[in-house]
């Protein structure tokens, strides 16, 4: 968070609190949402500037305030009231409205349109990056890679923006707060612990009128106009600092803190598990936890209240700002302190040593320095007179801003601000903003979630404007970043240059003024020239996932057709798979084109939208369609491929006809959203996904574990937990090769599953080309085809709203196709690819905000043609299953599953019940099995008791007419178990082959103890999807104890006669996720928790070694020079009069007299108290030298200093 504070020559409480800032830029949100600056330095005043407002009294009744909801800014002074834009009487808009997130930024609008747009918001709040946690405010948990706009605050003005760790926060004109995001720890101050999608207002506050908040990690500081301060949020090391007497738990409403009743604050600022103040009298105040000495005490005790830092009690401060564990602050002198943590050099002071106590910057001794900015682990500040940024500290990712991915132990001043006067710096935690006085945005470092607003692009080591913002009338006033995202508020500026933000005047010459104004100039004509890279690296890390999709779907062409529709492999590889390769290439091709489009169009990055084979209807068509069509061929006694070729020609007229009517149906599409309830839209779909999706491959995964299960869990961890492996490595294809890796190994133990036999791979060096199908136009005037309408009439309105809403969620994340072009394309490919002899109808594919996260262009919808075009026109997937079983991928298509049956549970009141609405998916299943499994087995025992037509003779014994084993064997008897291996030699064997085909041994294994499978996945899951994945590790462990002694997937509580192979693939998955866990924690700091194995950290470690070797032989290197020097020395005022060489040499340099006590104390000084004590300790273990050793280190502090650097 960045914190600003004005300066006075005038002392007095009075004058300080009202001073002009130290620059002409102005601190505060209110001045700068308010008003531009002086009309001296700025062109012209922005249109639509409010004007200012009487102050009221804080008690006075409020009648205005929105639903729950809220939000904090780093503001750094108080200001007067009266500059702020005057008050809204109106509420914003009621949160369960339906506002589909407004993203005017990433498509084509007419000046007029965005003209109305700004000025009907007054300030539009934007947001982009990271929303895992509902962060950036658009009512979803999706990232975003561009700014985009939050439709929510209609009604009221918003000054500022402030974003946390995993939350946001915001104030309006009026002093009212609003946050949304993470809020696990009561960071939203709502008076829940839970997550907010949208802004919540905290009503707490209403009556107390806020001037500036501060956050930081997990809690929030909030300083009211009356110079009182609030607190709330995560308490656990006492940073809130409400006193000994208040819980360590933290709380969820802001609590006034007791301490500091009475005393008055200008300035706040948080750390990640400390805060600091300033008072009036520019006093520096700080509290929590104490590790490192952040809180500048000389101690790492910690404080749960606010106490005065003695080190600076002579010293009147005029700003501060706090990283994740270090505090700057900024003296009326002009001199910079820093102290805490510095293992990333963040302190400036050219080592990695932490400060207990502050100590001065004396590399900035010379700068005129008005505003501090601190990152998690890296420092900024901004100087005037004139104007530099200087950055250090951590920069690894490129956020310094320095052109290079190195830390920086001293500050260093950046090139890039040279033409451009900086307004504000804002650091967060992997990159960095800065707000300019051409009115641009320029983001740097890491861009992994997108944060830096430039279209995910990769990380940037230097400044870079965001263009989706210069491309627009727009004004910035306001900015923020947090630990992967970023906020910004605009207004509108529709006429006339940017508005500039800083007060400093124009360069004096004429040639200066025309050496700015090239420069403008070549810049906008670079700008008109760019366009956005349709293919990028990321284009490759989209494929693998696409790729997936296809290869699974092309496999399951073969297999379901061959069982259930009677397919001959000729027919599979010379029409069906050509068939489905050209809906590929056409919806393919139309989706990238129009991105392309789009994208020059919009001059911003665009994703193409996923398209292929929608999943849903391939199976509603094969199972309710196609199947039915064979056996009705079969009974009316004609052939097996006579019967397979009317059912295919049968999938082909329903296709066709869907196409059609989807076309027919383009004009009424809005009116059917209308007309049929939404509720009953989602469960059609979902009533779909659950029964021949999500089932249909859970049963078939429970069937062999072996293969399976390891798999689909390692599949649930991490697409659920959005879990990004090292290297953008996809975790698809790391599940799918584990369960290849445990199928051979369990295939060498002799375990044999029952599983469906792999299509046999011939004719690879054929290439089939799609080619026309007409004989089924024939089906058309049959009325037997038309008693399928009854499945081919919802399935036209499932696809229809399945295009429809995954189109309207692209345009949420910025990319808004034209939806009647898209729907009639996807009509068309369904006609055209039917009369090429493809059955099933196409789609746009879920998850176009999942690719977009990772920065897909254009590329990777290109690059998917290729293994379409293998898998299809060369039966490659036939020979993918050769070396990957088809269990191994059936998990990917579970999950799609779980997702599209979790849609019916959506509700924008309850976000975390949709947000698990794949565990209450996944815990549906055992039962399900259950209840199937119990009504297969009682239509089996009746079956088996009528066809064996069993009679009693006269001798009375049992005469049965069919195979007696049959009689005698309960259908649990006759399935395959994948414990025991296939007996060949059993009379039995053919029938138990035919029966494993359905997977009924799936079935019954998660049918045995249901009840505790559905808890254990379902909590499992939950678990993953809120990423906590060591409880998702101890819910595995306690699945592998459960079905080990028998109360899961067995039909008795016995070890012995239970299958061995679920234990072991459930600890195999518990170790897998445990370990992936610590991994995370460790090299990618996911909570901050744990530090980088970074070559700075390898300098701290090894300094106390240097100090202990390099130390004797430094300092006798030394005496033997000062030696030589002496005895010169001496020989040399022997020779000269005694007045003379008195003068000339003292007998004894005055800083080798500095007493040991004074050199403690100074923390300026080269070494810390802690090195200090490791050289005593090194006295006492040296004979000799215990009284001398420590002079040697004063003696040497300059050469130690440059041999240090």
């Amino acid at each position: 968070m960045m914190m600003m504070h004005a300066s006075s020559r005038d002392l007095s409480p009075r004058s300080r609190l009202h001073a002009p800032p130290v620059s002409a830029v102005s601190p505060s949100p209110f001045r700068q949402a308010g008003r531009p600056p002086a009309a001296a330095a700025a062109p012209a005043a922005p249109p639509h500037t409010p004007p200012a407002r009487q102050p009221r009294s804080p008690d006075a009744k409020r009648t205005d305030a929105p639903p729950h909801g809220a939000m904090t800014t780093p503001t750094p002074v108080l200001t007067r009231r009266e500059e702020k834009p005057p008050p809204s009487t109106a509420p914003p808009a009621a949160p369960d409205a339906p506002s589909p997130a407004l993203s005017f930024l990433s498509h084509s609008q007419s000046m007029d349109e965005v003209s109305d747009l700004l000025f009907r918001h007054r300030a539009l709040l934007l947001t982009w990056g990271d929303g895992a946690d509902g962060q950036l405010g658009h009512s979803d948990f999706s990232n975003r890679i561009i700014p985009q706009a939050v439709h929510y605050f209609k009604s009221t003005t918003l000054v500022a923006v402030l974003c946390g760790s995993r939350s946001t926060l915001a104030l309006d004109q009026d002093g009212r707060v609003f946050s949304w995001g993470k809020g696990e720890y009561g960071t939203l101050g709502t008076g829940e612990r839970r997550t907010a999608l949208r802004p919540r207002l905290v009503e707490r506050l209403v009556r107390h009128p806020i001037a500036a908040l501060a956050i930081r990690g997990s809690h929030v500081l909030a300083l009211e106009e009356n110079g009182q301060t609030w607190a709330w949020g995560k308490n656990d090391d006492g940073q809130l600092g409400l006193g000994e007497g208040h819980s360590l738990e933290g709380t969820s409403v802001p609590q006034r803190i007791p301490s500091l009743v009475g005393v008055r604050v200008t300035a706040i600022a948080c750390g990640r598990t400390h805060s600091v103040l300033l008072d009036e009298s520019g006093q520096l105040w700080s509290w929590g936890s104490g590790d490192d000495g952040v809180l500048g005490h000389g101690d790492t005790r910690a404080r749960r209240e606010p106490t005065k830092c003695a080190a600076l009690a002579e010293q009147q401060m005029l700003s501060v700002a706090c990283g994740s564990r270090h505090t700057l602050a900024l003296a009326s002198d002009g001199t910079l302190y820093s102290w805490g943590w510095g293992v990333y050099g963040q302190l400036g002071h050219g080592d990695v040593l932490s400060r207990r106590v502050p100590t001065a910057v004396q590399a900035l001794r010379e700068q005129k320095i008005s505003v501090l900015a601190c990152g998690y682990r890296h420092s900024m500040v901004l100087c005037r007179a004139p104007q530099a940024v200087w950055a250090w500290g951590w920069g690894q990712h490129g956020q310094l801003g320095l052109g290079k991915w190195v830390d920086e132990l001293q500050p260093q001043r950046m090139k890039a601000f040279t033409d451009v006067s900086v307004k504000k710096l804002c650091l967060g935690g992997r990159h960095s903003l800065a707000l300019c006085s051409d009115g641009r945005l320029y983001t740097w470092g890491r861009d992994e979630d997108g944060q830096l607003g430039l279209g995910a692009q990769g990380a940037r080591c230097v400044p870079t404007p965001v263009e989706a913002l210069a491309t627009k009338p727009i004004a910035l006033f306001d900015a923020s970043c947090g630990w992967a995202h970023s906020a910004c508020l605009v207004r509108a500026q529709m006429r006339g240059p940017s508005p500039s933000f800083d007060a400093s005047p124009m360069p004096a010459s004429e040639v200066d003024q025309m050496a700015a104004s090239w420069r403008m100039m070549r810049r906008e004509k670079a700008k008109a020239k760019v366009m956005p890279d349709l293919f990028v690296m990321s284009d490759f890390e989209g494929l693998f996932g696409l790729l997936l999709g296809t290869a699974i779907q092309f496999m399951l062409f073969e297999t379901i057709l061959c069982k259930s529709c009677g397919f001959t492999l000729t027919m599979i590889a010379e029409e069906v798979l050509p068939g489905a390769t050209s809906s590929y290439f056409f919806g393919h091709l139309f989706f990238a084109i129009q991105a392309t489009h789009l994208s020059r169009k919009t001059r911003n990055p665009v994703t193409a939208l996923p398209q292929g084979i929608n999943i849903v209807t391939f199976f509603a068509f094969t199972q309710l369609i196609m199947a039915p069509e064979y056996k009705r061929q079969l009974k009316s006694g004609v052939g097996t491929d006579q019967a397979a070729r009317g059912a295919y020609n049968t999938g082909l007229a329903a296709c066709f006809i869907l196409g059609c009517l989807e076309m027919l149906a383009l004009p009424f599409v809005n009116s059917l959203r209308k007309l049929i309830p939404r509720a009953a839209m989602l469960a059609a779909i979902a009533g779909v996904s659950l029964t021949f999706i999500t089932m249909g491959f859970a049963v078939q995964v429970w069937a062999a574990p072996g293969t399976a299960l390891v798999s689909m869990l390692l599949m649930l961890h991490f697409y659920a937990g959005n879990v990004k492996l090292p290297y953008k490595v996809p975790g698809g294809i790391v599940a799918v090769a584990t369960g290849c890796f445990l199928s051979a190994a369990s295939s060498w133990l002799g375990y044999d599953w029952a599983e469906s036999v792999a299509i046999p791979f011939h004719h690879t060096s054929a290439l089939h080309l799609p080619l026309p199908q007409l004989d089924f136009l024939s089906v058309l005037f049959e009325p037997a085809f038309y008693g399928y309408t009854s499945i081919i009439l919802p399935m036209l309105l499932v696809n229809l709203i399945n295009n429809l809403a995954n189109i309207e969620a692209a345009s949420v994340v910025g990319d808004r196709y034209d939806a009647q072009s898209c729907l009639l394309a996807t009509a068309a490919i369904d006609v055209v690819s039917a009369l090429l002899g493809n059955p099933f109808p196409a789609c746009v594919y879920l998850g176009h905000a999942a690719y977009k996260t990772m920065g897909c262009r254009v590329g990777y919808v290109y690059l998917n043609l290729v293994p379409a075009a293998y898998f299809g026109l060369m039966q490659g997937a036939s020979g993918l299953q050769r070396y990957v079983p088809i269990e191994t991928g059936v998990g990917f298509l579970l999950w799609i599953g779980l997702q599209i049956t979790a849609s019916g549970f959506e509700s924008d009141q309850d976000p975390e019940g949709w947000r698990h609405g794949p565990a209450v998916a996944i815990g549906l299943l055992p039962s399900l099995a259950a209840w199937s499994w119990q009504a297969v087995a009682t239509t089996f025992v009746a079956t088996r008791d009528l066809l064996c037509e069993s009679k009693v003779g006269q001798s009375g014994e049992m005469m049965a007419t069919s195979v007696p084993e049959l009689c005698t064997m309960e259908l649990a008897d006759m399935i395959q178990k994948a414990s025991t291996p296939i007996d060949t030699n059993s009379p039995l064997a053919d029938f138990q082959w035919q029966l494993s085909s359905l997977f009924l041994s799936g079935l019954y294994a998660l049918a045995n103890g249901y009840l505790l499978s559905a808890i254990v996945l379902s909590s499992m899951l939950v678990h993953f999807i809120e990423g906590k994945f060591n409880n998702a590790a101890i819910w595995l462990t306690l699945a592998a104890a459960a079905s080990l002694l028998g109360l899961m997937h067995s039909p008795f509580v016995d070890p012995r006669n239970t299958n061995p192979l679920f234990p072991i693939m459930y600890l195999i998955s518990a170790a897998f996720v445990y370990v992936s866990h610590i991994l995370r924690n460790q090299a990618e700091q996911i909570r901050e928790l744990q530090e980088d194995a970074t070559a700075v950290h390898l300098r701290q470690r090894v300094q106390p070694l240097l100090l202990h070797v390099k130390m004797p032989l430094l300092t006798r290197a030394y005496h033997a020079t000062g030696d030589a020097v002496a005895i010169a020395t001496a020989k040399l005022a022997s020779w000269l009069p005694p007045s003379i060489s008195s003068r000339l040499f003292t007998p004894v340099p005055h800083w080798l007299e500095e007493p040991e006590d004074e050199v403690s104390r100074s923390e300026g000084d080269l070494f810390h108290r802690e090195e200090l004590t490791q050289v005593r300790v090194y006295e006492s273990s040296t004979s000799g030298h215990s009284s001398s050793l420590f002079d040697d280190l004063q003696r040497s502090r300059p050469l130690l200093h440059d041999f240090k650097h």
